[in-house]
Order: structure tokens, then C-alpha cells, then sequence
């Protein structure tokens, strides 16, 4: 009988190399997925800065109309219309589609920015840094973009329902719509609290990478 000795660990492989390997592959997995939403948000803002100058869809298809309407505003939620009138957005004043489609860019940028950055303090994670002192500075960049960004935009979006509640009384008193109902001011919560997450997860790796040196002089 043919005698079989034990299985070295380079024949087996360790549960360390396996462990790194499943870490490397999440952490290139994450920068994939932050790569496709900074891409999306890029475009949301796009989208949204398009309607904002032009006051029309970016598409038209199949000869539908390529005018805004004022009930596609995002503070708009429902309207009945008079008669079937329309009031078109490139026919109000500019000020209209500014207050009502900065919010939605803001927001659009703020994201974009933030998953781009995103990538960026992964790689260097990745390369086997993860105190690196340019790690730091992104993720207390991310968090202060992401909390302060989507807390002005939420505030941005109540001041516009506000003001389209408020100053456009006289045009639709008589105008084409009756009933309208805004939203009362929507507020990114989601990327307020990824912003606080981040801030926070930051401060947790300032103070490891303080304890790495401290060990380090000490050694």
C-alpha cells in the first residue's frame, strides 16, 4: 500500500490567501458599483441641468411633446387641468424652472462626487493602505459632501415648493390648473446618512491609523 504524506500548505493553499482573495474581490466588486453610480448620477444631474436651461425633455419620442410641462416639476404631485390647458415651463419665467430643478442637480453632483471619490479611497484601500493619509482625506471629503450637500439641496427643495406655492397664485387663479398639490420639500435622507456614516467611519480610521504609529515608535 502506497503510503500518501500530508498535503503541504502550498499544495492545499492557506486560509489567509483564500480570505484575501475574497477581500480583494469585494473591494473590486464595491469600486464596480460606485464606478456605475457616479456614472448614473452624473447623468441624473445632466438630465436635470438639461431641463433646467432648455425647459424641455431631453428625448422626444415618436413626435410627443418635447415642452415641459409645469406639472413635471418635481415639487408638483398632482394638478387637474382646466379644460385640458397646459402652461409650459419655457413659457414662465426662468426663475421657475431654476428654483424648481436645482435641487435634483444638486443632488445629481453631490452623489457623482461623492461616488467618485468613492473609488478612489478603495483603490488605494485595495493597494494595502488603508491608514494612508489620502484614504483620510477622501472619506472626511466624502462625508462632508454627501451630509452638507444633501442638506442644502433638501432645503433648497422646501424654499422652491415655497415659492412656487406662494408666487405663482395670481397665474393660476385663473389659469390651467386648479387643485394643485406640492410635496412640501423632499430631502435626500439617504445621502445625508451615507455623508454621517462616512464621517464617522472616518474618524473610527484616523484613530487607527494614530494607534499604528503610536505602536510603531514604540516597537
Amino acid at each position: 500500500m502506497q503510503h500518501h504524506g500530508p498535503q503541504s500548505a502550498d499544495d492545499t493553499g492557506s486560509p489567509g490567501d483564500s480570505s484575501t482573495e475574497r477581500s480583494a474581490f469585494s473591494l473590486r466588486l464595491a469600486r464596480a458599483t460606485l464606478g456605475l453610480l457616479a456614472l448614473a448620477a452624473s447623468l441624473q444631474a445632466l438630465g436635470s441641468l438639461w431641463c433646467l436651461a432648455t425647459g424641455r425633455f431631453l428625448f422626444a419620442l415618436g413626435g410627443a411633446e418635447p415642452r415641459l410641462d409645469y406639472l413635471d416639476l418635481p415639487q408638483v404631485l398632482r394638478a387637474q387641468s382646466r379644460d385640458g390647458e397646459v402652461a409650459y415651463l419655457v413659457d414662465l419665467d426662468f426663475w421657475v424652472r431654476l428654483v424648481g430643478y436645482t435641487p435634483a442637480v444638486l443632488t445629481g453632483v453631490v452623489m457623482a462626487l461623492g461616488a467618485a471619490w468613492g473609488v478612489a479611497v478603495l483603490g488605494t484601500i485595495g493597494r494595502g493602505r488603508p491608514f494612508d493619509p489620502a484614504v483620510l482625506r477622501g472619506m472626511r471629503r466624502i462625508g462632508f459632501v454627501l451630509s452638507l450637500g444633501g442638506v442644502v439641496a433638501g432645503a433648497l427643495d422646501v424654499a422652491a415648493n415655497w415659492m412656487l406655492a406662494n408666487q405663482l397664485d395670481d397665474l393660476f387663479t385663473h389659469g390651467p390648473y386648479e387643485g394643485l398639490v406640492y410635496d412640501g420639500g423632499s430631502w435626500p435622507v439617504a445621502v445625508i446618512v451615507i455623508g454621517v456614516v462616512v464621517l464617522a467611519t472616518g474618524a473610527a480610521f484616523r484613530e487607527g491609523a494614530r494607534m499604528t504609529e503610536e505602536l510603531t515608535h514604540v516597537v
